[in-house]
């Protein structure tokens, strides 16, 4: 019966051509971000914590360019030493600030 027509050769090779072309411009690239052991990444985050009048996770992440873990989990031991103190813990942010 009928169906769907079938593309002529023509079409299907500009096609492909178009595809590969679009695949050339999404090359994804991923940056690297410096490894920093966990005395040196510490002593730069308490400098962070000292210069500013409160820290989130997120703040001290974009400065010291670490995951987002990194800096929550940095943050809870600097808590603990007694370097900083937890100022207020929503669901989602919590919030130091220099003791």
């Amino acid at each position: 019966m009928g169906g769907q027509k079938r593309q002529t050769i023509s079409a299907m090779k500009k096609k492909a051509q178009r595809e590969r072309k679009q695949g050339e411009d999404k090359k994804v690239t991923r940056v690297k971000l410096p490894y920093l052991s966990g005395k040196e990444l510490e002593k730069k985050a308490f400098d962070v914590v000292k210069s500013a009048k409160y820290v989130t996770p997120y703040l001290l992440s974009s400065k010291v360019e670490t995951k987002l873990s990194r800096s929550k989990e940095i943050l809870r031991k600097l808590s603990s030493q007694g370097s900083i103190e937890l100022v207020e813990k929503n669901g989602d942010v919590e919030i130091y600030a220099l003791a």
